[in-house]
């Protein structure tokens, strides 16, 4: 790779991979659930009476029940957090997240 390429590839992507390398390690990221966030605001899920839902990576993103009741646990943490119908919790803790509902539930992650 010349200088001229380098400086273009940088110029493109800000990271100095070329395309085709940065495209491979999308798709990697994306294969081990690291997938973007960016453009979405919030994800709503439906958990059927006893359904499980996990958040890998939670911290900063804010959990909201729209409907029903839900179960919050973090692995490795001792506080578990239980939200009803128009609550909410921010999550301060990157352990994996599991969401579990009590009964037929609706929740919002952003």
């Amino acid at each position: 790779m010349n200088k001229f390429s380098f400086t273009a590839t940088h110029a493109a992507n800000g990271f100095g991979i070329p395309a085709d390398r940065l495209s491979h390690l999308f798709a990697l990221l994306v294969g081990l659930g690291c997938e973007p966030r960016t453009g979405k605001t919030a994800d709503t899920l439906s958990l059927a009476k006893g359904g499980l839902h996990y958040v890998a990576k939670p911290r900063s993103q804010q959990i909201t029940c729209m409907a029903g009741a839900v179960w919050l646990t973090f692995d490795g943490e001792p506080q578990d957090v239980v939200l009803e119908a128009g609550e909410s919790y921010r999550c301060v803790s990157n352990s994996r997240l599991g969401i579990s509902a009590f009964e037929a539930a609706t929740v919002q992650i952003a």
